[in-house]
């Protein structure tokens, strides 16, 4: 059996090739065990150091980064024909390798030879990626961004950990959208809960604000709306294959009168004709328009066969109910297209 093991920080990295788990066998020349630890000196230096059984030899690279140096080692290593790893396992910061371009392009090669998920797991041996549950989530979004296959791969076999819980808060210059678990609120990278704050920037532009557990990133996005912004992300949450909301919670005046928003609603009328599906698109929180009397707004959309989407709205635009109705119910000048 051949295993290969990956251990190690951002700073120092250990690469050892062997012929078991038990760590036994000697060192080479003695032995066939491998055992290459890469540091780094400075931003463009990198010493590797092979430890072998008649003594350590050390190399520096003096125009190396530490994490290409050490991927493009490792994507030598994996793309060899001999031998065929048994094993691989991989027990250090995801950073390490998946937010490097050598790295990224060995995983898209190897997902687009193996599209089977059964060979997709041998790529990774018995551990693949994922050691424990609570790096699942944080896992499955790098190797999501690595190529088309393993994000297919990913939907296709819908990791146990998904956040089943989507909010969207604030007014329509400042929009609050936090995404999490039931049972763990705890902010990304330490836990699954994405909490994103979209802000009005000297009017024709947005300030997108990421808070995280270690440090909250923030990104200016000039000339762009933000209500325009928040909904293509929000439309991206809502179509995604791994998490099934059982509870969506919004406030609807944030952005029902929003050109791309009424695009959406028309669109999931279109796609889900059933208003029970309907309902599911806005969880447990429809707001459902209980008495007539309060109905100050109704919209129509149109859609492409003989119906019509239907929305009624309250006084305060806090309640609406939402069903679908034929378009010959419907005057031809009502219509949003």
């Amino acid at each position: 059996m051949k295993v290969l093991k990956v251990i190690g920080s951002l700073n120092r990295v250990c690469l050892i090739t062997c012929e078991d788990d038990d760590d036994d066998d000697e060192l080479y020349p003695n032995g066939s065990t491998i055992q290459l630890y890469y540091e780094q000196l400075s931003s463009e230096q990198t010493i590797i150091t092979w430890s072998r059984s008649d003594g350590k030899r050390e190399k520096t690279i003096n125009k190396g980064d530490i994490l290409n140096v050490f991927s493009e080692d490792l994507l030598t290593v994996l793309g060899c024909k001999q031998p065929k790893w048994d094993k691989i396992h991989v027990n250090c910061e995801e950073e390490i390798f998946l937010n490097t371009l050598s790295i990224t392009k060995y995983l898209e090669m190897q997902a687009n030879r193996f599209p089977h998920p059964d060979c997709l797991e041998r790529i990774f041996g018995d551990c693949y990626l994922i050691d424990m549950d609570t790096d699942e989530i944080r896992c499955c979004q790098r190797l999501r961004k690595t190529c088309h296959t393993f994000r297919n791969f990913i939907d296709d076999t819908k990791p146990k950990q998904s956040m089943n819980v989507l909010e969207v808060d604030g007014c329509p210059d400042r929009i609050h959208l936090k995404t999490y678990r039931n049972d763990d609120k705890e902010l990304y990278p330490n836990g699954p809960k994405v909490d994103l704050l979209y802000e009005e920037f000297e009017k024709r532009h947005t300030k997108i604000t990421w808070n995280r557990s270690d440090e909250k990133r923030e990104k200016l996005i000039f000339n762009e709306n933000g209500l325009e912004l928040f909904y293509r992300d929000f439309g991206t949450i809502l179509e995604s294959k791994v998490s099934k909301w059982d509870m969506i919670v919004l406030m609807p005046h944030i952005f029902l009168n929003t050109p791309s928003v009424t695009k959406t609603l028309e669109l999931d009328g279109i796609h889900f004709p059933n208003p029970e599906y309907l309902k599911r698109i806005f969880g447990e929180y429809l707001y459902l328009v209980e008495n007539e009397d309060q109905i100050s707004k109704v919209w129509y959309f149109k859609r492409p066969d003989n119906y019509v989407v239907c929305m009624k709205f309250s006084e305060t635009y806090y309640g609406y109910d939402i069903f679908i109705i034929p378009a010959g119910d419907v005057p031809q000048e009502a219509l949003i297209h």
